[in-house]
């Protein structure tokens, strides 16, 4: 559809700052730190699919598991593509309960841009502290030097360790 291929063309450069954007998606991730974003991707699965939405105005959140119709602006922000709202005018719910399937990957040094925004799950991976960890909860994976975990869907990096491990 070309609303989906408005979605990989955005996140492989064929699509302009400030250009307006719209796509069909599935709501996969709320953002935690900022109650105006949420992560979502083509419900095709399709590589290049997923983008963060970000509410540049006051809309009501949707749920993991929404399918959504989202029209905006597509921005950057430090790489991150983004799909920017700017109010509940700018998103409406499909259908709700839809179960987001993580896309499994063998290998996480694999991990890159074709993978940004969207849900996915290594089978293992062991992270490594560093300077940048103890402050903000990154942590390095070992032998896959452009990759790191965030432990934002933990309380603090003490929550994190105690559910994970920690490091190592």
């Amino acid at each position: 559809s070309d609303a989906l291929y408005e979605v990989v063309s955005l996140n492989c450069g064929g699509v302009d700052i400030d250009d307006d954007v719209s796509a069909t998606l599935l709501v996969t991730s709320l953002e935690p730190f900022f109650g105006g974003a949420f992560f979502a991707e083509s419900a095709d699965g399709i590589g290049y699919g997923g983008v963060q939405v970000y509410g540049a105005g006051d809309f009501t959140q949707p749920q993991i598991g929404d399918l959504i119709n989202v029209t905006g602006e597509y921005e950057e922000d430090k790489g991150q593509s983004e799909i920017v709202i700017f109010g509940d005018d700018d998103l409406s719910v499909i259908t709700s309960g839809n179960e987001p399937a993580p896309l499994t990957i063998e290998d996480p040094c694999t991990l890159g841009e074709s993978h940004e925004g969207r849900l996915v799950t290594v089978p293992s991976l062991v992270v490594t502290q560093d300077g940048d960890g103890a402050s903000f909860g990154y942590y390095s994976a070992d032998g896959c030097p452009l990759i790191q975990v965030n432990a934002t869907f933990f309380s603090d990096t003490d929550a994190f360790a105690a559910a994970t491990g920690g490091p190592g």
